[in-house]
């Protein structure tokens, strides 16, 4: 099974090996008088994601996946930058896909970009590491209450969202699955999309001039 990472619907070319996510208890343990203890369940601490990923410095790699075409490593660290000068939450989303091709269940989470480091390694050659450390993110209202007294002595409360903070962003719902040998884009619609006369859909989605395919090739379905 292989599976493919994106971060604010950028796909990163190789995959990670691994994925750390740490999940941390937010519970309290308390002494009570006769020595016994009692723990207070509460809600978990926000999750924290670590990966590293590899991005091939010349073209040819055989394992690297581009939404289009070959794009330096340069490239997807601006892309990082500006989402990280954005201020605002990304997501985060891992596909995994079969050998077939058949997507399974995908993730797909709110984070926010905390740290990243850039490793150029002579050994590597002109491949850059980058090592990134998310956030899960969660969104939260503010609210205005105001109060009207009536000449009866009743009084009407009114509430009001006020805003976002910070403002909401739009949520991808990008799936991705991989071409095998064979398949077109009339047979991708088919499987994915019930209707094989999409293939139109998908070729205009994935910037494909007619319906053929290569093995490998990574193909948007939503």
């Amino acid at each position: 099974m292989a599976y493919q990472i994106l971060l604010g619907g950028m796909l990163f070319p190789v995959a990670p090996e691994k994925i750390d996510v740490k999940i941390q208890s937010n519970n309290t343990t308390i002494s009570l008088i006769d020595g016994a203890q009692m723990n207070i369940l509460k809600t978990p601490k926000l999750s924290d994601i670590s990966f590293s990923v590899e991005l091939p410095g010349q073209p040819g790699r055989s394992y690297a996946v581009y939404e289009n075409s070959f794009q330096p490593p340069g490239y997807f660290l601006q892309k990082l930058e500006q989402m990280a000068l954005a201020k605002q939450p990304v997501l985060f989303q891992v596909v995994r896909v079969l050998p077939d091709g058949f997507s399974l269940h995908n993730t797909a989470v709110r984070v926010s970009i905390e740290d990243y480091t850039i490793t150029d390694n002579a050994k590597e050659g002109f491949d850059t590491i980058l090592k990134l450390s998310l956030k899960q993110y969660t969104q939260k209202n503010t609210y205005t209450a105001s109060l009207k007294a009536a000449l009866d002595g009743s009084t009407a409360v009114s509430v009001q969202r006020q805003r976002t903070i910070p403002l909401s962003t739009p949520v991808l719902q990008t799936s991705m699955i991989t071409a095998m040998a064979g398949q077109t884009l009339w047979t991708i619609a088919k499987k994915y999309l019930g209707d094989g006369s999409k293939y139109k859909d998908l070729a205009a989605m994935n910037g494909i001039s007619n319906s053929g395919v290569k093995p490998g090739q990574t193909i948007k379905v939503r």
